[in-house]
């Protein structure tokens, strides 16, 4: 809308501010208040389909990573901390595409100005970036726990936290259609319910006589393939793709929360890969040539010069007694 079309809607009162209709072009369209967008319905429904196929394909990948783990005899750590790199950078670029996509490659022939001032005014468009810090956010904590060993806790929580806010998003999403509600809906709860089970897997170390794993594969698996096959309503439509003001929709809300939950995840990560590096897990290199130059040898080893003289008189004393004894 024009400010001057802006003006005369909120003229007409705050209390039903988004339940009066909105004439556009001589067309009436009643609200919630739309947002009438630089592309037209058509290029937004082909953009938003190739969207969804490229998260689908992201969330295939990422099961068939984590199956790798899954299915092998033994998930030891190197394996897991390889399917842990490979997921979060799977996530992480899938969250960055669609923040390109917000901005730039729903419609490339508009201008990236126009089209962000679009998303600031669309709650749709809103949840998508949402979705698209959560996104990155949750590859972020793979990546970070594949490379510095941090608590697994915190690592596992932020991760499930993050894409819960992507399942919640969904759920939430604003549609045109009842079949698309409810596939956003299904497709939202698959995602919520296999984010859950794969996060009690995560802290269980996946062992091989659980069923959260391969139920988890399965949630996630559904939520690939609904987002793989969504197809637009207004796919066929003429005229500008009307978006939906972010005053007039509760879920622009959810997108908020999914935005600060993305924005605290990383300092909080950044504060564990500092601990984890500075803390008593990883030793320095002194402390490592401090170890190994006062190690004390046990009675077997008949290297004095290698022990302080009273331990060295210790060990000679257990031997003439023919004691098998190791230093308490």
């Amino acid at each position: 809308l024009s400010p001057q079309n802006e003006g005369d809607c909120e003229a007409m009162g705050s209390s039903s501010f988004c339940g009066h209709s909105v004439v556009r072009n001589g067309t009436a369209y009643a609200g919630p208040l739309v947002v009438v967008a630089p592309m037209s319905a058509s290029t937004y429904a082909a953009a938003s389909e190739t969207a969804h196929e490229v998260l689908g394909l992201s969330l295939a990948a990422i099961v068939c990573v984590w199956s790798v783990a899954v299915l092998s005899e033994r998930a030891e750590e190197p394996l897991l901390k390889k399917c842990s790199l490979a997921a979060g950078t799977i996530s992480a670029l899938s969250g960055l595409y669609l923040g390109l996509w917000v901005v730039k490659l729903v419609d490339v022939t508009s201008s990236s100005s126009s089209l962000v001032a679009f998303a600031r005014r669309d709650v749709t468009q809103a949840q998508h970036f949402a979705m698209a810090c959560s996104l990155v956010a949750a590859g972020a904590c793979e990546i970070v726990a594949a490379l510095v060993v941090i608590t697994k806790n915190v690592q596992v929580d932020l991760w499930f936290a993050n894409l819960a806010m992507t399942g919640i998003l969904f759920v939430a999403h604003p549609q045109k259609t009842t079949s698309s509600t409810l596939e956003h809906v299904v497709l939202g709860l698959s995602l919520l319910f296999g984010a859950s089970l794969l996060a009690w897997e995560k802290r269980a170390n996946f062992k091989n006589d659980s069923l959260e794993a391969p139920l988890a594969a399965l949630f996630v698996g559904v939520a690939a393939v609904v987002l793989v096959a969504y197809r637009e309503p207004e796919r066929n439509s003429r005229g500008p793709h009307l978006g939906l003001d972010v005053r007039c929709q509760p879920g622009y809300v959810v997108a908020q929360a999914a935005c600060l939950c993305a924005a605290i995840t990383f300092p909080i990560l950044a504060a564990a890969a500092a601990f984890a590096a500075v803390g008593p897990s990883s030793s320095s290199s002194f402390s490592k040539r401090f170890r190994r130059t006062k190690r004390w040898p046990t009675p077997d080893e008949d290297d004095d010069h290698a022990q302080p003289w009273f331990v060295a008189r210790w060990w000679r004393a257990a031997r003439r007694q023919k004691k098998n004894t190791y230093l308490p």
